[in-house]
């Protein structure tokens, strides 16, 4: 039998493992998002780049069902990417500079706005509008 300490250094390396493990999946910092709207058999991904004071948004239409925003902040202060129209209200947290987010979405046909909440952003630029169905 091994000693107690022993065992709970296996368990916690191995922890650790997963968590670098999980970690490691998504872009790294500061990584460009390449551009392109991707569409998998039930959902549709849309590349988005914030900067001060705009977003660089691939598609400004997209098909009915689950849209994921991959939202990569090039900008050199913190930013958000909300979603608004048709009863959807949703956003990502706030995103500093060199970071990305997801935002995935359930978007019936209609026009969507997209914002940066910060207040002021939206004037400057960070505002635009996205097409679902009526391709």
């Amino acid at each position: 039998m091994q000693p107690l300490n022993t065992r709970r250094f296996y368990i916690l390396a191995i922890a650790l493992l997963a968590v670098t493990l999980a970690c490691s999946a998504g872009p790294s910092l500061g990584e460009d998002i390449p551009n392109g709207v991707s569409k998998s058999e039930d959902s549709t991904t849309i590349n988005v780049v914030a900067r001060d004071f705009s977003f660089s948004i691939d598609e400004s239409q997209a098909e009915v069902g689950r849209v994921t925003f991959l939202v990569q902040n090039n900008g050199s202060m913190h930013h958000d990417f909300a979603i608004r129209g048709n009863g959807v209200e949703q956003r990502t947290p706030m995103i500093q500079s060199g970071e990305s987010a997801t935002l995935t979405v359930e978007l019936e046909p209609g026009t969507y706005t997209y914002v940066c909440t910060i207040p002021g952003h939206d004037q400057l630029g960070m505002s635009g509008n996205l097409v679902i169905g009526g391709k």
